[in-house]
């Protein structure tokens, strides 16, 4: 079983200039918390976790190129979804096999 955090999204508006705060700073660290619960979950019940947001690459300066254009850009278009493809792809590759 593998546990997953959501990627990377933003606060704010698409068209905002300059992009955005991310959710783990500023005004709302709910996000972080969230993450770091659901990596321990992981740690307690033996899985693997995957920290989306932290592995993926994604930040405020390039979001763009992997989030869908919509007033708030919190989607995968398609070059966040193969982003993280290769990032579960490469964590399952270090697991060991189930035999």
């Amino acid at each position: 079983m593998v546990l997953v955090s959501p990627p990377f999204r933003t606060n704010s508006l698409w068209t905002a200039e300059p992009p955005i705060i991310p959710f783990d700073t500023g005004e709302d660290k709910d996000m972080k918390k969230y993450i770091e619960a659901v990596e321990y979950i992981a740690y307690k019940y033996g899985c693997k976790f995957v920290n989306a947001w932290a592995e993926m690459g994604i930040n405020e300066f390039n979001f763009k190129q992997f989030l869908q254009e919509e007033p708030w850009p919190v989607h995968l278009g398609a070059a966040g979804k193969n982003r993280l493809g290769e990032v579960l792809v490469g964590k399952l590759k270090e697991s060991e096999p189930v035999v």
